[in-house]
């Protein structure tokens, strides 16, 4: 009867979870030829002012439009995305030693562990497959040799890496353009550059030779979910198939989240997830 029970809390919960993790084969057959995802926009330098860090913060501002999205906010102030990205940048030098140009494999690892979405890295993606994830409304991270976009409102010094990372969170088939937030440009809010240029500047990042020549990758984003039994004080981050205790309730404020988002679950289908890394700051 226990088992019988445990399936039966684990549908309910778990159908958004697929839902949210499969292309819907409905929205595929049918012909969609226009997206555009409501992503809350921040500028990579909130003040204005293109210093150490925020001068090469388009990795930090990327990750928090993506974080900001998956919570249900749809417009930051400048003040408001500041706030967002400074602890990262602290996170980041603490995590790898540094925060300029985090190239692919280095932001999946810091979203996966610190945010409330996940990412994957996908190489080569086709214009089809990063539609399919725009169409269930899944923003993509993409990594670009800036000075091939040819967008003069991008400030890349000529001995730098040109690395650039941005949102997709749109398209238009009618025009053939992507509909991107471009943090290194103040008018960047549903910016847009054509298939080809974002298909054709896809770079990751180099740690090697420190320049944006890198294969072609995007990473893939889904949310993770906030959950807590009934009566129960600790709170959970769920990805997939794991749960990470929270274990301060000052993260909360810190990363921006909300405790409306947090969802009831059954106590049974918690303790069927593995255990992940508490979360700690």
């Amino acid at each position: 009867m226990l088992k019988k029970n445990i399936i039966i809390f684990l549908i309910p919960l778990f159908m958004a979870v697929f839902i949210l993790s499969n292309p819907i084969k409905s929205l595929a057959a049918k012909k969609i030829t226009f997206i555009k995802l409501k992503i809350p926009f921040a500028v990579e330098v909130p003040d204005g002012k293109w210093i150490d860090p925020w001068k090469n913060a388009c990795e930090e501002a990327t990750i928090t439009m993506i974080d900001q999205y998956y919570q249900g906010k749809n417009k930051l102030t400048n003040a408001e995305a500041k706030k967002l990205m400074l602890p990262i940048f602290t996170l980041e030098n603490e995590l790898f030693g540094f925060n300029k140009d985090t190239n692919a494999e280095e932001t999946m690892q810091f979203i996966n562990k610190f945010l409330s979405f996940t990412a994957t890295i996908k190489e080569n993606p086709t214009l089809d497959e990063i539609k399919n994830e725009l169409m269930v409304k899944r923003p993509v991270i993409s990594m670009h040799y800036g000075f091939e976009l040819n967008n003069p409102a991008l400030r890349f010094r000529q001995d730098g890496s040109s690395y650039h990372m941005m949102v997709i969170s749109g398209f238009d088939d009618a025009k053939k353009e992507f509909i991107v937030q471009d943090s290194g440009n103040p008018k960047g809010l549903d910016f847009r550059y054509k298939y080809d240029t974002i298909l054709k500047t896809l770079h990751d990042f180099d740690r090697i030779t420190g320049q944006a020549n890198g294969p072609a990758r995007v990473l893939f984003t889904e949310p993770k979910t906030l959950v807590k039994v009934q009566n129960g004080k600790r709170i959970y981050l769920i990805s997939k198939t794991q749960k990470q205790y929270i274990a301060h309730p000052d993260i909360f404020k810190k990363r921006g989240w909300k405790w409306a988002n947090v969802k009831i679950v059954n106590k049974e289908l918690l303790n069927t997830l593995t255990s992940g890394e508490p979360i700690w700051q």
